[in-house]
């Protein structure tokens, strides 16, 4: 059975994403600030741990702010459901059944 397709299945537009992203790295690199600044304040063994995290953040920062946001899919295994979908209509156009053709991998045209 071919596979309904909702529009709330499409991502967050690119605005969007960068936008949330962008934070993500902000956030980050605020908190390395923090950190170079504890380091200043604390003295002994701890004050290392603190410049590590600040050295270690700026490549985390990025490789997080790099990583798409993926939208959660459904799975395949879930059972889909049988749904006749002329509730949809408002009566007043034609209602016309049908399915989604997928490609076949080597290029050749759907068979019906």
């Amino acid at each position: 059975m071919a596979r309904t397709h909702s529009i709330t299945d499409a991502g967050d537009s690119a605005t969007q994403e960068r936008h949330v992203r962008e934070r993500r790295y902000y956030w980050l690199m605020g908190l390395r600030v923090v950190c170079i600044l504890i380091a200043f304040m604390i003295p002994g063994w701890p004050k290392w741990i603190v410049i590590a995290a600040a050295a270690l953040l700026p490549g985390i920062a990025v490789v997080l702010a790099n990583q798409k946001n993926y939208k959660a899919l459904p799975d395949d295994d879930e059972p889909e459901l049988e749904t006749d979908r002329a509730w949809l209509s408002d009566g007043r156009h034609d209602v016309v059944q049908g399915s989604l053709a997928e490609e076949d991998p080597a290029g050749a045209p759907p068979r019906a």
